[in-house]
């Protein structure tokens, strides 16, 4: 996760490497969003990844080329959800 922040390494990794943690956090969400500890700490996640997309405008065609074409419903909504959110902090809207 801190590998994302690191514009020494390539857009193309962090883009791989902040793709794999959105969807490592959509297949344990149910565990994580049980507890409040867990909330904060996926918000944190999903803030670093949302400042990240942010950051530059080649880092959504990394994330997306990173995920490719999915056939499932899990990657499909981690893309979606990532764009959104930084869709929602772009246009200010808060939690």
């Amino acid at each position: 996760m801190d590998d994302i922040g690191n514009a020494s390494k390539d857009i193309n990794e962090r883009g791989a490497s902040a793709h794999d943690v959105m969807v490592a956090a959509v297949e344990n969400a149910e565990k994580n969003l049980e507890t409040e500890e867990g909330f904060q700490g996926q918000k944190q996640q999903s803030e670093k990844i949302s400042d990240f997309i942010l950051s530059d405008r080649n880092v959504i065609k990394s994330m997306l080329a990173s995920a490719g074409i999915s056939l499932t419903n899990n990657h499909h909504s981690t893309t979606v959800s990532s764009l959104s959110l930084a869709i929602a902090r772009k246009l200010r809207i808060t939690d």
